[in-house]
């Protein structure tokens, strides 16, 4: 039997479709009968993790929490791990930097340049959902040229991407109804020409961007990128357009992972219905695991916790423009039996990009969009919002500070400005003391 930090350590792979591989749950049933295991730990990784990276994120945090554990003295909680895989690896930008142009030289953000740089994030995101029509790709291919004068270029270009992107499931916390809106091609490119912005909650007014770090660009993923992000006209909308479908394509197959994982452990509950489960997610993994929570199948988990997570801040939500958020069921069939945290930060600039492209879509040409007081806004950067009396807001505190109890089925957001540098920042000791304090099981 596998370990990762003198835990007991199985994975599931699942794919892109949600469905789990057979003998990986059969391993992980068969571990689980073992009256001797208490509690499961459930871990999902999110964005543009390969399966080396998603393990090292699960080795660094399960070697905090058992320093954690070993610190308060537990060791005798006899906890068993299982790290969800699943395909969520995104095309980098690396290639993309004008200082590495596919000709050898340094590419141009005018004429031909800009071009290849679109024609290439197209190759990559047909690359990432699998098995397009080249049709479709080149019809969108073929427009590139005259984006910025042919509104029919624009429109093909765009109708293009909706034949390629699979179907909604949910489009209200951010404004995906849109991207799917029929003969708007050229409307969305023109929401879309204009520099994106975050708004940046610790200058009065949003006078500083979150977009720019040091002078830098900042891409879908908040790493430093190309000059790209600072086209204006058709063109860069079509950049900002194919980031936000990458982020779309992965929020969909979040969501299908998490279907595919309700299944596995509502079964699992069915057998060991003793059994204390708890979730953590990042990323589109806080997804992942908030739709398993949600899905067809109530097993109850004792805790969740959704560290920089990648849905909107109005998920959980009672009521936004007179309908619930997505995964509203979750707090009011008080589906986890204990409590739920968030961790969120002003630095996860990451979270942020996706939803102020969404409020472009909606028309809101503000300098600076995104922030907690915006329709559109991450989870991970503003934490669960319109929550009416069911979150609370908190700090996340020190490896070795001790939390109060926090409440069952309620929602407790940790502010992590302090601990959480990005996006990816989520196993150092401070999440792990949280996550810890989480799983506290209750007398």
């Amino acid at each position: 039997m596998e370990t990762i930090a003198g835990f007991p350590f199985f994975k599931l792979d699942f794919t892109k479709e949600g469905a789990v591989d057979a003998s990986d749950h059969s391993t992980v049933a068969a571990a689980l009968a073992d009256p001797g295991i208490t509690e499961l730990l459930i871990l999902s990784h999110g964005w543009n993790n390969d399966i080396a990276e998603a393990r090292a994120l699960y080795e660094e945090l399960l070697g905090n929490l058992r320093s954690t554990i070993d610190r308060e003295g537990e060791a005798a909680r006899s906890i068993a791990v299982v790290g969800v895989y699943w395909p969520s690896k995104r095309f980098t930008d690396d290639a993309l930097r004008p200082s590495a142009d596919p000709g050898g030289g340094s590419a141009s953000i005018t004429g031909v340049g800009d071009v290849r740089l679109l024609a290439d994030k197209l190759d990559r995101l047909g690359e990432l959902l699998g098995g397009i029509d080249p049709a479709i790709l080149d019809r969108a291919k073929a427009a590139l040229p005259d984006l910025e004068d042919r509104a029919k270029a624009r429109t093909d270009f765009v109708e293009a991407l909706q034949a390629m992107l699979p179907q909604p499931s949910d489009t209200e916390d951010d404004n995906s109804a849109r991207l799917f809106t029929p003969h708007e091609g050229d409307d969305i490119l023109n929401a879309l020409s204009d520099p994106v912005e975050l708004a940046d909650d610790r200058v009065s007014g949003g006078g500083v961007t979150a977009l720019l770090d040091e002078g830098r660009a900042m891409d879908a993923d908040g790493s430093a990128s190309s000059l790209a992000n600072f086209w204006n006209g058709a063109k860069g909308g079509a950049w900002r357009l194919l980031n936000y479908s990458t982020y779309y394509v992965m929020k969909e197959r979040a969501g299908a992972i998490g279907a595919g994982l309700n299944k596995v452990l509502a079964g699992i509950r069915a057998g060991r219905p003793d059994l204390h489960i708890h979730l953590a997610g990042h990323s589109f993994g806080a997804r992942v695991v908030t739709a398993a929570v949600a899905g067809g199948i109530p097993f109850r988990p004792q805790s969740l916790a959704l560290l920089q997570g990648a849905f909107s801040h109005n998920g959980f939500a009672a009521n936004i423009d007179g309908k619930a958020g997505f995964f509203r069921s979750v707090i009011v069939e008080n589906r986890v039996l204990g409590p739920i945290i968030v961790t969120h930060t002003r630095n996860d600039k990451a979270v942020g990009i996706a939803y102020a492209i969404a409020s472009r879509f909606s028309g809101d040409k503000r300098a600076a969009v995104g922030g907690p007081a915006d329709k559109f806004g991450g989870i991970g950067r503003n934490g669960a919002m319109r929550m009416q009396q069911e979150a609370t807001a908190s700090k996340l505190e020190q490896g070795s500070f001790v939390y109060p109890p926090w409440t069952p089925t309620r929602i407790t957001n940790l502010l992590a400005d302090e601990f959480i540098a990005d996006h990816g920042d989520v196993a150092g000791p401070e999440v792990a003391n949280a996550l810890f304090a989480a799983m506290r099981l209750p007398g």
